[in-house]
């Protein structure tokens, strides 16, 4: 309880601090009476009974409408402070997570509006795997994990000031196979709550979305970036091994906030590497076999300093594919690029988590570079 008290004093300030900054519009206080959701049918433990979600939410941006802000139909952003009990207290634990989403709107009406919203951050659970204290506890392996939400956000307008909400959501929080077991913790639940404005005003709306500045030059692009995976070989506890990831690809803006691209990708997995090579295979074949050359599509959404970016990749070369081993991923990149626009040379840092379907494979830090 402390520790609940002490995240929603945490993220108040943290609010208070950001309505000064970036000149925000209010905040709001939800609860979520939620579902847990299995993972795995391997679970090890009975799903609980009754879970429950609160959220301190506050918007960014608010009173701003910038370019970008504009072409995305002015979406909604926000800072949550989630905290979260699986009703399960012995095995599962409780979990505080702290994550910035964008809803885009689907319906708007005079009074009323329905958001799709997803939002990725940070959360810690208090129990986890232990082979002698918490043996059960089959879905996480991690204090520190990743949570993502989706949702369908439902804000009905009760005042000027006041705004009711009412959201549909999916909350999943894991660890992307950085530490064992990773099977995940699942909440489907409605929250309901309440939104209190701070200021009354209308954002400015008049934002030149000219594409004009972009030549048929200024819309290709490269862009090339290294990867440092992280994964856990495949018992809990035991070592970690790092995945090399090397890219580069072509790039087409199709507007200013919004751009496509194709290319080319190697990765080499030291856990592949090393188990081969300590009992089966020589130096060489257990390299081979390590090493996964792919072709992909990708689509990035601009949103200021920050972008979204979503990867489909097949592997070339099959035949050094282990046996069972899917053909096709996926990858979630969250991307951060504070310089100016205008600079030829555009660094980045960025967050990639990698999946075969469901699973997920590894979480990775990036660093990249963008020239046009």
């Amino acid at each position: 309880m402390q520790k609940f008290k002490l995240s929603v004093i945490i993220g108040f300030f943290w609010c208070s601090f950001l309505f000064q900054l970036h000149a925000q519009s209010g905040f709001g206080l939800a609860y979520s009476p939620a579902k847990f959701v299995q993972h795995s049918k391997k679970a090890t433990f009975d799903s609980p009974s009754y879970s429950y979600l609160i959220d301190l939410r506050c918007s960014l941006l608010e009173q701003k409408m910038v370019a970008w802000k504009k072409y995305w139909n002015n979406p909604k952003i926000q800072l949550h402070a989630a905290y979260i009990d699986y009703g399960d207290a012995h095995i599962l634990g409780k979990a505080f997570g702290v994550f910035p989403s964008i809803g885009f709107s689907v319906v708007r009406l005079k009074n009323y509006q329905l958001r799709f919203q997803i939002g990725s951050g940070i959360a810690y659970v208090t129990k986890v795997y232990d082979k002698i204290d918490n043996p059960k506890n089959s879905a996480i392996g991690a204090h520190l994990n990743n949570i993502t939400q989706i949702a369908f956000a439902n804000t009905m307008h009760l005042s000027s000031d006041f705004v009711a909400i009412m959201d549909l959501h999916l909350t999943h929080v894991s660890n992307s196979a950085t530490s064992t077991p990773n099977a995940g913790l699942n909440l489907v639940g409605a929250s309901i709550g309440i939104y209190k404005k701070f200021q009354n005003q209308k954002p400015k709306t008049n934002i030149a979305l000219s594409d004009s500045v972009f030549t048929v030059h200024h819309r290709w692009f490269l862009d090339a970036h290294y990867g440092y995976g992280i994964s856990e070989y495949s018992f809990a506890g035991g070592p970690k091994f790092k995945v090399d990831v090397s890219n580069l690809g072509v790039g087409y803006h199709i507007s200013r906030f919004f751009h496509v691209m194709v290319g080319g990708e190697y990765e080499f997995k030291r856990s592949t590497f090393q188990f081969f090579y300590h009992d089966f295979e020589t130096e060489a074949v257990a390299r081979i076999l390590a090493t996964r050359w792919s072709a992909y599509g990708s689509g990035q959404m601009d949103f200021g300093p920050i972008s979204i970016r979503g990867q489909v990749g097949t592997y070339i070369f099959k035949d050094a594919l282990i046996q069972n081993t899917f053909p096709y991923y996926v990858k979630l990149t969250t991307i951060i690029s504070p310089f100016p626009k205008n600079w030829q040379l555009q660094p980045y840092l960025g967050v990639q988590l990698k999946s075969h379907g469901a699973v997920a494979q590894y979480l990775a830090l990036l660093s990249g570079i963008r020239w046009r």
